[in-house]
């Protein structure tokens, strides 16, 4: 079926945020899921990023929009705006940068502070495939992300190892608590 036949029959409408710091793999992350050829090097992104994408669900038809706020501390006023009429919420850090780990806490507090998010977040750790450059553990991740009351999952959004998973699983989070559904 075409596009526009979409377009005008989806079923529901979803609003994902992706957020975590800059450098994390967020469009790298997005770009996978959408199949489009990952960026060949990191360009960091300036106030948001958006795609959209349709999937199935139950015979259901949902459009999934997936925004990309930039992670940069001047845009933090820009990123809350996003959360007010989410569905669901990636917290994104990189599986080879501390620093982007330490700031988890910090993203999910942002995203509470918008609206509590608990059963439509998921924790990404990003870059699984780097393993010689890996800085955080997944017990540690995984520790960090049960103390949060939220899911995690690792991914590489070089290869797009579980980057479809991720997503599955924040719609499948997402879905029985909607309206009508």
């Amino acid at each position: 079926m075409s596009l526009s036949w979409y377009f005008l029959n989806s079923d529901f409408l979803l609003n994902i945020v992706l957020l975590g710091e800059p450098a994390t793999g967020k469009s790298f992350f997005s770009s996978s899921f959408m199949n489009e050829n990952p960026p060949t090097e990191y360009k960091s992104t300036i106030g948001i990023d958006f795609k959209a994408k349709y999937v199935k669900y139950q015979k259901k038809c949902i459009k999934l929009y997936i925004w990309d706020p930039s992670g940069q501390a001047q845009f933090t006023n820009i990123t809350t705006s996003y959360l007010r009429g989410r569905h669901g919420v990636f917290i994104i850090f990189s599986l080879t940068d501390r620093s982007s780990f330490e700031k988890v806490k910090f993203w999910k507090d942002l995203c509470d502070n918008s609206w509590r998010c608990n059963d439509s977040c998921i924790l990404v750790g990003n870059w699984c495939d780097l393993e010689d450059k890996r800085e955080i553990t997944y017990e540690e991740a995984k520790d960090l992300a049960d103390s949060l009351g939220i899911l995690y999952i690792e991914v590489s959004a070089k290869n797009g190892f579980n980057i479809d998973r991720a997503f599955w699983y924040l719609i499948f989070n997402i879905m029985p608590s909607l309206r009508f559904f």
